[in-house]
């Protein structure tokens, strides 16, 4: 049975393609936690602005899961910190944080 609560959480798929030379990027992959926000606190943040998508993501992204890499950094908040100071993880997070508020299904 479904609970609607108050505070929600959901876990979904991030895949990023990080630029490891010339040319090149490898495909990393990992599962992040989000919070369900409420359509107020989303619309009051909804901007194609990059300052306003790295805004949603702080108040959203409350941890993940690696799964092929490695993060060097303590405690949750800071892996945070680390993983939206990089401008590749921005747009694959956000798009992670519609699809699944959205209802798409995700493909393994």
């Amino acid at each position: 049975m479904f609970k609607l609560k108050e505070e929600e959480t959901f876990r979904w798929p991030v895949k990023p393609r990080v630029p490891t030379g010339v040319g090149k990027y490898q495909s990393v992959s990992f599962v992040a936690t989000f919070k369900v926000l409420s359509m107020e606190e989303i619309t009051n943040t909804d901007s194609d602005d990059d300052g306003a998508a790295v805004a949603l993501l702080k108040r959203t992204l409350v941890s993940f899961a690696e799964e092929d890499f490695e993060v060097e950094a303590e405690g949750d908040e800071e892996r945070n910190a680390l993983l939206l100071s990089k401008p590749y993880m921005i747009r694959p997070l956000l798009d992670a944080f519609n699809k699944g508020l959205s209802g798409y299904r995700s493909k393994n």
